[in-house]
């Protein structure tokens, strides 16, 4: 078992000036205590730790000096035995009851074997024995210290018991109370949790800490949080927080709301760069192109301004590099894109931007080589061969050399089985084949296999609606994607879609509708305007169509249906 060695537990204990031990102990014991110290520290430096813990233990014992026993402990904990390391902590406390050393060291020992019913009477001590400048310290650490208690209930109950007598004390009180927050969070007490921060809110309205509490509770789910975090919105101009809301939003899909905090961190603290990159990424995203640009080139001025060269600033000026070559790729403006790419130098962002290289070969009929350039991508870790394989295959599954995509990905499924990545990779080139019973047979080996993997019941759901058959089978797949991802707005498409093969048009509506507002995609723009077609409601569906096309001119399945209707575009 590892102990950790706790390092508040270190402190000095009290030492004399004169000697080892104590005056009263006469020569001739002090001489053989001495010679027992030395053997008992020989046989520790010698890998022997078990021989000189209880020789430096009984030296404790008979010396009743305290940097003895603190020794001992030390032994055993460097011996990662923690029967040991308690025995000789609870000797020195026994022996020197008023020791905080020695207490703490009780304490720490039994949260780190997991003996969380032991700790009560201990952590009490500790309370008691802290002065009191820095008793609100010590009470904030105890999340971290409980964090890995398996008994979660338990820790929660003792902390309770043991902070009954600070939760009220004008220098304690805000400290206790976010301790059970977080103690209640650990232990899945939503409401609970709520309240500790409400509690602490109301010591000090402005508090940061109650509110990462309500954005962690938030990002459970629990309604109650959000209004705890606009309160302290309201009050409270930690650029940090507002952007850690931000991306909370982002994660429920509320990207208007997103765009409105990252607006304000924008007016309020104009040098974050974290905010100007993560806004042009939300407005790329949503195909605004010329304001993602505008507020990647703000980023790169700010970026550059400062001069800063870590690894965060190096990430983060690729990633708007990559941005820029996309943004010029769908510009057609190839020669920026190729100079924006050659900038990246960052190692993680390498990957994509020679992807975009060879997509940009591909385009000028230059397979070969574009192949060349992904050939070239890293292969030393599974991981990386795996990126590589699917990175060629959807290559040149775009440029419709779907026979040689189906021989890469069907080749590496053969030789890694369990790659469910690869066998969705192939499964969906199946469907472009229209190998339609062998994509069904790939995707129900991954149900089978990996059954949280909810894009292949999306997928299967979606191909068996899109053919008009086995409607309430397609159904069933479709609503168990969404169990797993229930605010995807493909998968929400994906039911939409479903529904108006099976007649319920104003459902089909309603739902589609909801999915194009969160994510506008030409995909998604086809299926709505076709229900919009079919409802006689020619104005709307014309108007979505011309709004798919400025997203993608080129999309396969919107041009399918505008002229399968013979619509007026």
């Amino acid at each position: 078992m590892v102990i950790p060695f706790v390092t508040y537990a270190q402190s000095t204990v009290p030492q004399s000036d004169k000697s080892l031990f104590p005056a009263p102990i006469e020569s001739q014991q002090r001489a053989k205590l001495l010679f027992e110290v030395l053997l008992g520290e020989l046989n520790a430096q010698m890998n022997e730790p078990s021989a000189g813990y209880s020789l430096i233990l009984d030296a404790a014992r008979k010396s009743d000096d305290e940097r003895l026993y603190k020794r001992a402990v030390e032994i055993a904990l460097q011996a990662k035995s923690g029967p040991s390391a308690l025995e000789a902590a609870r000797a020195w406390k026994q022996a020197f009851p008023k020791s905080r050393p020695a207490n703490r060291f009780v304490l720490q020992v039994l949260i780190a074997m997991n003996q969380i019913n032991e700790i009560l009477d201990p952590l009490k001590t500790e309370l008691k024995l802290t002065p009191a400048k820095e008793l609100p310290g010590v009470i904030s650490s105890l999340p971290s210290q409980l964090a890995q208690a398996s008994n979660k209930r338990m820790s929660l109950a003792i902390v309770e018991e043991a902070l009954k007598p600070y939760l009220n004390a004008s220098d304690t009180s805000l400290a206790s109370w976010i301790t059970l927050g977080w103690i209640r969070l650990a232990n899945n007490e939503l409401t609970t949790s709520t309240q500790a921060a409400t509690q602490a809110l109301q010591i000090n309205p402005q508090l940061l800490e109650a509110g990462f509490m309500a954005l962690e509770l938030f990002n459970r789910d629990h309604a109650p949080a959000e209004a705890l975090i606009q309160k302290i919105l309201l009050v409270q101009q930690d650029a940090s927080f507002r952007l850690n809301w931000t991306r909370a939003l982002l994660d429920k899909q509320r990207t208007s709301e997103a765009l409105t905090q990252l607006e304000l961190i924008n007016k309020n603290s104009p040098k974050m760069l974290e905010a100007w990159l993560l806004k042009a990424g939300v407005l790329f995203e949503q195909n605004k192109n010329e304001l993602a640009q505008s507020a990647l080139q703000r980023y790169l001025e700010i970026a550059n301004e400062s001069d800063a060269n870590t690894p965060q600033t190096k990430r983060g000026k690729s990633q708007a590099y990559s941005i820029l070559a996309q943004i010029a790729i769908q510009n057609k403006d190839e020669k920026a894109a190729e100079s924006w790419l050659a900038k990246i130098n960052d190692p993680q962002s390498l990957v994509s931007a020679q992807t975009e290289r060879a997509r940009i070969l591909a385009r000028k009929g230059q397979i070969k080589e574009a192949r060349q350039l992904i050939s070239q991508l890293p292969s030393n870790t599974a991981q990386a061969r795996k990126q590589r394989t699917m990175v060629e295959a959807q290559l040149l599954r775009d440029f419709n050399e779907y026979d040689e995509a189906y021989r890469v990905l069907n080749t590496a499924l053969t030789a890694t089985p369990l790659e469910h990545d690869i066998a969705y990779e192939l499964a969906m080139l199946c469907e472009k084949m229209q190998r339609l019973d062998e994509m069904e047979k790939l995707l129900r080996n991954i149900i089978t296999q990996k059954p949280d993997y909810h894009h292949a019941y999306n997928a299967l759901g979606y191909t068996l609606a899109d053919r008009g058959i086995r409607l309430q089978e397609a159904r069933s797949l479709i609503l168990k994607a969404l169990e797993f991802a229930p605010e995807d707005p493909f998968i929400t498409d994906s039911l939409g879609w479903v529904e108006f093969r099976m007649g319920n048009t104003k459902e089909a509506l309603a739902i589609l509708t909801r999915a194009y507002k969160t994510r506008p995609d030409p995909e998604i723009a086809a299926h709505l305007g076709e229900v919009h077609w079919s409802l006689g409601q020619r104005d709307q569906a014309l108007q979505i169509w011309r709004e798919g096309l400025k997203l993608d001119s080129k999309h396969q399945a919107l041009l399918d249906v505008i002229k399968r209707l013979k619509a007026p575009i």
